[in-house]
Order: structure tokens, then sequence, then C-alpha cells
């Protein structure tokens, strides 16, 4: 099983990659046409996370991030009002990433964050959750595994991030995560 994922890079086009090939494609959602993007470095993802996180220092600038599929690379596409830039190699991620994890970007667009997944040679899912924020360039986006942990390991899954204010996290009713990290707060529905 090969499967790819997609960004929306902003409100006229999205980039979508993987599938075991080094090529990108960048849609045209008003002119409804494909374009070959720029090729990732690693060719043999098969099963990878991405998403879309802002520069700390400059919001203007925003990354795509790519990681996963038994790699521990992660590579970086920096995206502003001048373009696509080339795939850099970022920050590896601690561990290695087999499949089926999830990356979903905060609310407020500074963090990106990984749920689940199997990792390494375990055939067991993973309950941990790691962010990666960018500051200063594709070299400063950088992991840290959060404090806290999904109820439950969880792979092929669904994150969704909820303000408090519209859905309360009630752990007797339903399955949720909650950190007040300083610059982010979010839950994690797991339904």
């Amino acid at each position: 099983m090969t499967l790819g994922c997609g960004v929306r890079l902003d409100e006229t086009s999205a980039i979508v990659m993987g599938s075991s090939q080094r090529n990108t494609y960048i849609y045209s959602i008003g002119r409804e046409e494909w374009s070959l993007g720029p090729m990732v470095g690693v060719s043999h993802r098969r099963t990878q996370a991405c998403g879309l996180v802002e520069d700390l220092s400059d919001f203007s600038i925003k990354y795509v991030i790519l990681t996963g599929s038994l790699d521990i690379r992660t590579e970086v596409l920096q995206v502003d009002g001048t373009g696509i830039s080339a795939w850099t190699r970022g920050q590896d991620f601690p561990s290695r990433l087999n499949w089926g994890s999830h990356l979903a970007s905060t609310p407020d667009g500074k963090s990106l964050v990984l749920s689940g997944g199997i990792q390494g040679q375990n055939t067991q899912a993973e309950k941990q959750l790691y962010r990666i924020q960018c500051n200063n360039g594709p070299a400063g986006c950088l992991w840290d595994r959060l404090h806290i942990d999904m109820e439950y390991p969880r792979h092929w899954h669904t994150t969704v991030f909820l303000p408090e204010s519209e859905y309360p996290c009630n752990p007797t009713t339903k399955p949720c995560c909650r950190s007040n990290l300083p610059s982010i707060y979010f839950e994690i529905i797991v339904v």
C-alpha cells in the first residue's frame, strides 16, 4: 500500500506528494490545473505525514513539513509570497516512523502536532505526541516531545483540534488530551 498526502498552501494552490515517488504536484484551484512541483529528497516514502506551519519569526513564511515512512528524515519546503523553494532536510524525527501517524496543524498555525503511528520495528501503535515549530528558516524547524500522551495508542486515525469553549473536554464521556503549553492550547479528540 502506498499513500500520499496533501497540504493546502494558500487560497489558490495545494501540493500533493508521496506514493513511493519523489515527484510532487501543485494544484491551481482557480485554473483547475496540475503542474510538477519540487522533488522531495527521500524516494522511498510509502506512507507519510505532512502539514503546513508558519515561521514564528515571520508569519508571511510558511513551511510544508514531510516526515515518516521508515525514515527519520524530515523534509521542509518553504512557501512565501515569492513562490516555493526546493525541499531541504530538517531536523531528524526522534525515531523511525513506519506508518499510520497523523500530523495536524494547531488552530493558530504556529505548530504541527504528530500523533500516534507505528514507530521503528514495533507492531504496536504509539500514543506519544510530538510538536514541530519553525523559527528563522528551515534549519529552525525543530521537533520536541510533548509532555502529554493520547489516552489510547492509535494509528491510521484523525486528529482534530477544537477550542474548549466550543467543545468542553470531559474525559468521562469522550477521550481527549489537553495541554496548556506556553504558545499553544489544544485538545485532541479521537472519535
